[in-house]
């Protein structure tokens, strides 16, 4: 019999500590706040979770199935803001 918690549960150490600045409902005001640095970071780790998340869905481990496009979302929002950067420099 299984008597393990839920996989959600399970974060790793890794996981956990590229997720630093990221909440789970950061509003994008927030997300513009973020450096440069930490935006990048936090995208490859969202990067990281969203193939996670996949794999775990594929391999029925996922109980929190809206945890898919929940990533999803803080990859858009994050690539949002640091392509809105992007065009401000070009523009200076």
């Amino acid at each position: 019999m299984w008597s393990g918690g839920s996989p959600q549960a399970t974060r790793t150490t890794r996981e956990s500590e590229l997720a630093v600045y990221w909440k789970e409902d950061m509003r994008i005001h927030e997300v513009r706040a973020l450096s440069q640095e930490d935006l990048k970071k936090e995208l490859e780790a969202a990067y990281k979770e969203a193939l996670s998340v996949r794999f775990r869905l594929a391999t029925r481990q996922l109980s929190d199935t809206s945890q898919a496009s929940k990533v999803r979302k803080k990859v858009a929002q994050l690539k949002t803001v640091l392509r809105e950067r992007e065009l401000l420099e070009q523009q200076r």
